[in-house]
């Protein structure tokens, strides 16, 4: 099942989240990420899974939200005044990932089965959402968001990979995703209150 399959939340107004309120079980990542489910996804970001501890990019407290926020202030060149996490909703922005379960939870020999089973959920979500392009944050998956836009019959999409942005690639995740933002998102609303 989607992270977000089944549970019909509405996205909500909400403001940013406090640092130590991570999801604690893989049904509560699910509700988090689709309370911030934008009405049209215009730019898909896929990752590989939630995070086995307290963080998580919808809580505002991870290295991915925070280098995706860094990201974003490159690509339009503003600094962020708002809440971030409701201005990357309202642009049309949403991030899910290929596993339900965080791969930190996952044997290392059964991750590779655990991606394959998760193309078929992102190809059904693909079909339903029809972004615009989506950034693949992990490299290595690639291969299974590429085979699910294919499943989901959009060919054409523009994909763009960037590395985690962890340590040495932090910088790389930054600029790259500037260049994204500035190339998709250019003439969007500011970033202010």
């Amino acid at each position: 099942m989607n992270a977000t399959e089944g549970l019909r939340i509405e996205p909500g107004r909400l403001s940013e989240p406090a640092s130590g309120d991570g999801p604690k079980t893989v049904g509560e990542a699910a509700e988090l990420t689709a309370r911030y489910r934008p009405d049209v996804v215009r730019v898909l970001f896929v990752g590989e899974s939630s995070p086995a501890g307290e963080t998580h990019f919808y809580r505002g407290n991870s290295q991915l939200f925070r280098a995706t926020r860094d990201g974003f202030e490159r690509g339009l060149g503003a600094r962020l005044e708002a809440p971030f996490l409701e201005w990357f909703r309202d642009l049309g922005c949403w991030l899910v990932d290929l596993s339900d379960c965080p791969f930190d939870e996952i044997p290392a020999a059964q991750q590779p089965a655990a991606v394959d089973a998760a193309i078929a959920r992102l190809a059904a979500t693909l079909q339903e959402l029809r972004p615009e392009r989506i950034v693949v944050v992990l490299r290595r998956i690639a291969p299974a968001v590429q085979e699910a836009a294919d499943e989901a019959g959009l060919l054409e999409l523009p994909i763009h990979l960037l590395p985690y942005p962890t340590r040495q690639w932090r910088p790389v995740y930054v600029e790259e995703l500037g260049g994204i933002v500035a190339e998709v998102l250019a003439g969007e609303p500011e970033m202010s209150a």
